[in-house]
């Protein structure tokens, strides 16, 4: 417990002191002394469980929610490091040519995105145990899919200086899916 915490506890058994003893002087209500030790103590508890309970639990799920939120913005900087990717390519069909600079700059964004991508493997796996899949695979799977087209593609070849439309529509076409996967990943994180 931080020390506001225990200064409040502190306040709120002093004041229920000085109540106490005020409505136990006032002068025109007459009271029964015969309320035993055990009977205050057992009060005491009853009071102490039910403020509690809500904290504990309440603490508990705050923790797990902002796990969650970090690992959703974790998820939300891979996917903005892969969309470079993207905007890079793209800006080279525009420009109409891809230099061996340009395919350098590929190349370190995907180590870029991989290591992040595995960060967020790790992140998972230490939030959700052995469900970790369900939120990684299909993301791991587009981004395979998209790296195993870019790289492997005659596009990194020392001939390949142009990107045609087709190489451009499909690596967008295959940039969505891992975006759409990214997003089925969020939303099941959200929802667990």
């Amino acid at each position: 417990m931080n020390p506001a915490r225990i200064l409040g506890l502190i306040a709120i058994i002093i004041f229920s002191a000085l109540m106490g003893f005020s409505i136990d002087n006032f002068p025109f209500i007459d009271w029964k002394k015969e309320v035993t030790i055990a009977e205050v103590a057992n009060i005491a508890l009853t009071i102490g469980l039910a403020v509690w309970i809500p904290y504990a639990i309440n603490s508990k799920l705050d923790k797990h929610k902002d796990q969650k939120n970090e690992v959703v913005d974790d998820c939300k900087n891979t996917l903005s490091s892969i969309r470079q990717i993207k905007e890079k390519l793209s800006a080279c069909y525009s420009a109409g040519v891809i230099s061996p600079l340009d395919k350098d700059a590929v190349n370190l964004l995907f180590e870029d995105a991989d290591n992040k991508l595995y960060n967020l493997d790790v992140y998972l796996e230490q939030l959700f145990g052995s469900n970790h899949g369900l939120y990684y695979n299909e993301i791991q799977n587009c981004y395979n899919n998209y790296w195993n087209f870019v790289t492997d593609s005659p596009l990194m070849g020392s001939n390949y200086t142009q990107i045609d439309l087709d190489f451009n529509m499909k690596q967008i076409q295959l940039f969505n899916n891992l975006e759409q996967a990214f997003r089925k990943a969020i939303m099941r994180i959200h929802a667990s």
